[in-house]
């Protein structure tokens, strides 16, 4: 494992999660002809080559992290991003970003926003924006950070298992230092809580 970069087993799914950099609010692009030279430019990043050094064809999931609507809330991007789904270069693309930077996407109803990662607490419930513009919690983050930020002392465990109801059917992103919590939270998965 390279730093900035996991890959995870999930039963028949292999996951790669990588944050190799971001410029105008993008995550990485592909590499020069292997997807789509004619990518917007803020698209075509000099880091972008960790996306594809895992060697695989296609990325299951491509999130545009962090960026501005008026940089990217045009139809430039999405026939970008719908033309790599319909080459099977990636299979879904969404957004990675705080709410501050959501709203903006969900106002305008973008399509950009049809798939979204933000983070979310279980005490102030930041991600409640989006059942308030019609979607579902989907991929959510920053339980356990939130909840000690606020004293919560609650174990690492019940604060998953509270997240885990909260979004019961998105997916929620954890991260430890600690390897052998990784058993910790598979067990709480497969419990059911």
């Amino acid at each position: 494992m390279r730093i900035g970069e996991q890959t995870i087993e999930v039963g028949p799914v292999t996951i790669t999660i990588t944050d190799a950099g971001r410029r105008a609010g993008c995550s990485p692009g592909p590499e020069p002809g292997q997807l789509d030279d004619d990518a917007p430019a803020h698209a075509r990043l000099p880091c972008r080559r960790e996306v594809w050094r895992s060697g695989r064809d296609c990325i299951d999931v491509y999130m545009l992290h962090e960026p501005l609507l008026e940089l990217v809330n045009t139809d430039e991007w999405l026939k970008w991003l719908e033309d790599l789904c319909a080459r099977g270069r990636i299979r879904y693309f969404g957004l990675a970003l705080t709410i501050d930077r959501l709203l903006p996407f969900l106002k305008t109803k973008s399509p950009l926003a049809d798939f979204v990662q933000t983070v979310d607490s279980l005490r102030d419930r930041e991600a409640d924006v989006l059942p308030a513009h019609g979607k579902p919690l989907q991929i959510t983050y920053g339980y356990v950070s939130a909840a000690r930020a606020k004293g919560d002392m609650s174990s690492v465990a019940d604060v998953l298992s509270r997240a885990v109801k909260r979004n019961a059917h998105g997916a929620i992103i954890v991260s430890t230092r600690q390897p052998g919590r990784m058993g910790q939270y598979r067990a709480l998965l497969e419990s059911g809580s």
